[in-house]
């Protein structure tokens, strides 16, 4: 079949680095790296950041390119495509944030604030709280998304704000919901894949047809494109019909995970952040992939863009 062409990680400021260039498939092809960690005393959130997106002289909305709408005070947002297939699709960015209390970690508030592009296709995030309540955190966060023509570009920052090294996980869980797009529920798992030994594996597959009874599954993955006999940090679905393919990837993601059920079946990538020091920040980057074509097609679209090197076990089309 033949691929929907698109200029362009869902495959999310005053971030530490700049999300992927949107472009097309045949010009694609820039490299990912890891996130980096820096000791600094600004980029706090606080601040209107300086990409957020603009009130004027933003380019007209357009039926050729992916629009997202922020979910209140959520860090969720809906996006869609008159050409794709589904109605509306959600992306958590992420699901869960945490923050330490005297008995463990508790889930932060739902304090996200947006600014949106006229058009739909550029969204800035921030932790809208007071200072006083991120100190409490020890968190700060903040990140942004754009639509592209068959891609969602995103990254998402966090910084330590407190006065210890965090020792437990953050922000994580991105998670993506087909939600109005039946056509890509998938509640045996059997259209749901993971990229390992040289070809791609559904995750049926991989737990031989067994579920727990809360239909999660979750995998270990790398970031060296199999090389080291652990699946690759991309994951995809392909539609009912077979015509169209979902692709998500998160640079620096340590896990996927995956939820099986009877109307909606999400895909899961969560970062590593590592131990940060007080002052600290990191930022991840990821790319959300939704075209007409095939998981071949997929998967040399992600080895350009995300600098995933060329190995013949790796390259080879699936049988």
């Amino acid at each position: 079949m033949r691929a929907i062409s698109f200029p362009i990680l869902v495959l999310l400021v005053g971030c530490t680095a700049a999300a992927p260039t949107t472009q097309s498939a045949s010009r694609s092809g820039q490299d990912e790296k890891a996130p980096k960690t820096k000791d600094t005393s600004r980029g706090d959130g606080d601040k209107k950041l300086a990409d957020a997106a603009p009130a004027a002289k933003t380019r007209p909305a357009s039926a050729d390119y992916i629009t997202m709408s922020p979910l209140k005070d959520k860090p969720w947002y809906t996006f869609k495509h008159p050409g794709l297939p589904g109605g509306k699709w959600t992306f958590r960015m992420p699901e869960h944030g945490f923050y330490t209390k005297e008995k463990g970690s508790t889930r932060l508030p739902h304090s996200a604030a947006w600014e949106t592009a006229p058009d739909g296709r550029k969204i800035v995030l921030r932790f809208g709280v007071p200072k006083e309540k991120k100190k409490e955190f020890a968190l700060d966060y903040w990140g942004k998304a754009t639509g592209g023509r068959d891609t969602i570009d995103f990254e998402l920052s966090i910084k330590n704000v407190g006065a210890e090294q965090w020792g437990y996980k953050k922000m994580t869980l991105f998670c993506l919901q087909s939600k109005d797009a039946n056509t890509f529920w998938d509640y045996d798992a059997k259209r749901t894949f993971i990229r390992k030994g040289g070809k791609w594996v559904t995750v049926n597959e991989v737990v031989e047809g067994k579920f727990k009874s809360h239909r999660m599954v979750v995998i270990g993955v790398t970031r060296k494109g199999g090389a080291d006999g652990k699946p690759d940090r991309l994951v995809a679905k392909v539609s009912e019909d077979g015509r169209f393919v979902l692709g998500l990837v998160v640079d620096n993601a340590g896990t996927v995970s995956f939820n099986f059920q009877k109307r909606v079946s999400c895909i899961h990538s969560n970062p590593g952040w590592g131990r940060l020091k007080p002052g600290q920040e990191a930022t991840v980057k990821g790319r959300i992939y939704l075209f007409e074509g095939t998981l071949d097609d997929l998967w040399r679209r992600y080895r350009k863009d995300f600098g995933v090197k060329a190995r013949p076990a790796q390259d080879r089309a699936s049988p």
